[in-house]
C-alpha cells in the first residue's frame, strides 16, 4: 500500500449562542450530513428540534443516526458508515445534551481522598462539598467544590425525611443487554429484567424477571445512560409507557411485544416497603452474564 497522508477536519461547538455558527461551518464542507445523537437530553431540551430547524432553513439535508451510545460501539459506527454510504453524505454532525453542575472553583489544595470533604472560607463557614480537580501537567491547583446552594436542599431532605425527596423509582435490578449481545443471541436490545420488587411501580405494571424494556414512551433504550436520562426527566407519580419482549417461554407459546404502563415510584420513601422477591407464581428466567461464552446456547434459560 502507498503511504498517504488524510486530514478529518473536526469543529466543536459549546455554549450558549454556537446554534447559529453550525450551517455556516456545514456549508464549507459539504450540504448533506448524518445527524447522530444519542435521544434523551437533546430531545427534551429542544435542542435536537433546534438544530433540526437549522439545518432546513439553511438548506442542509440529513439523515439521522438515533440511540448513539456515549462510547459508540462498533456496529453503530458500522450503521453510520453504511448510511453515509447508501446516502452519499459529507459530513458528520453530533449533537449532544451534556449536563452541567455548578461549582465553586478554588485554588485550596484537593487531593485523592479529599472529595467529599468541606470546603470553607475564612469564617469557618461550609461554603462548598470538594469534588474534583485538573490533574493535568499545564494546570496547578485547579479545583471544584459543589456548591453549599447545590447541596443544601439534599441535606435538609436527609436531615428531615431521612431520604432525598423527588427521585424515581421502577422497582427492578436489570442489566443491559446491547445491541451487538442481542443480536448474537437472537434477543431484542434493551433493559433485561433480573428480578422485581415485590409491590413495586413494576409489579403492578405488570413486568416479570425476563422481560427485557426495549423502549420508554417510545424512545429505544440503547445505556444505561439514555435510561438515566430519560427518567431524570420525570418524577414521582409520572406515568410511562414501556415497550416489553416477552419470551416464548414466558408467555407460554410465543413471543410477545406488550405495551404497559408504570407510574414511578418515590425512591426511599417510608411508604415504600418493597422487598425484593423472585416471584415465584412466574416462571424465572436467569438473566445471564454478557462475559460469558454458552457456545451459541441461549443465554436467556430457565433458572434453577
Amino acid at each position: 500500500m502507498l503511504n498517504f497522508d488524510y486530514h478529518i477536519g473536526t469543529e466543536i461547538f459549546f455554549g450558549r449562542g454556537q446554534l447559529a455558527k453550525l450551517p455556516a461551518a456545514i456549508r464549507r464542507h459539504t450540504d448533506k450530513v448524518l445527524l447522530c445523537y444519542g435521544g434523551g437530553s437533546v430531545k427534551r431540551t429542544g435542542l435536537l428540534a433546534q438544530v433540526q430547524s437549522a439545518l432546513c432553513e439553511a438548506g442542509i439535508s440529513y439523515v439521522e443516526l438515533a440511540g448513539v451510545e456515549p462510547n459508540p460501539r462498533t456496529t453503530t459506527v458500522d450503521r453510520g458508515a453504511a448510511l453515509c454510504r447508501q446516502h452519499g453524505l459529507g459530513g458528520v454532525l453530533a449533537v449532544g445534551g451534556g449536563s452541567t453542575i455548578d461549582c465553586i472553583q478554588t485554588d485550596a489544595a484537593i487531593n485523592p481522598g479529599n472529595s467529599g470533604g468541606a470546603l470553607v472560607n475564612s469564617y469557618g463557614q461550609v461554603i462548598g462539598i470538594n469534588s474534583q480537580k485538573i490533574a493535568a501537567t499545564e494546570y496547578e491547583g485547579i479545583g471544584f467544590a459543589i456548591s453549599i446552594n447545590e447541596a443544601q436542599p439534599i441535606i435538609n431532605d436527609l436531615i428531615e425525611y431521612g431520604y432525598v425527596r423527588g427521585r424515581v423509582v421502577m422497582g427492578i435490578t436489570m442489566q443491559i443487554i446491547d445491541p451487538t449481545f442481542a443480536a448474537i443471541y437472537g434477543y431484542q436490545p434493551g433493559i433485561g429484567v433480573v428480578s422485581v420488587e415485590k409491590n413495586s411501580p413494576a409489579a403492578k405494571a405488570g413486568l416479570v424477571a425476563g422481560d427485557i424494556i426495549t423502549a420508554i414512551n417510545g424512545e429505544s433504550i440503547t445505556s444505561q445512560e439514555t435510561l438515566t436520562s430519560i427518567l431524570e426527566g420525570h418524577k414521582p407519580g409520572d406515568v410511562i409507557e414501556l415497550t416489553v419482549y416477552r419470551q416464548a417461554m414466558q408467555s407460554y407459546g410465543k413471543d410477545q411485544q406488550l405495551t404497559l404502563k408504570l407510574e414511578l415510584g418515590e425512591a426511599g420513601a417510608p411508604s415504600d416497603t418493597t422487598v425484593q422477591t423472585e416471584q415465584p407464581q412466574q416462571p424465572q428466567q436467569q438473566v445471564p452474564s454478557q462475559n460469558e461464552n454458552n457456545s451459541g446456547k441461549s443465554f436467556w434459560s430457565w433458572g434453577n
